[in-house]
């Protein structure tokens, strides 16, 4: 009976780690893309548009 409750603990925990790592993976995911779309002006108003073609001038 000890047997069956440490193999389905280990179940357990071994599915909430799998839940945890793909929660990661897709948190660091999603924080690498943020840049990428913050850098598109597409569909920003026109005074944030000038500043990004000021700072993309600069840089």
């Amino acid at each position: 009976m000890q047997w069956d409750v440490e193999r389905w603990l280990t179940g357990r925990k071994y599915l909430f780690m799998i839940s945890v790592a793909l929660v990661l993976i897709a948190v660091i995911g999603f924080w690498l893309l943020l840049p990428l779309k913050a850098e598109t002006p597409a569909g920003r108003s026109p005074q944030v548009q000038a500043q990004w073609r000021k700072t993309a001038a600069v840089a």
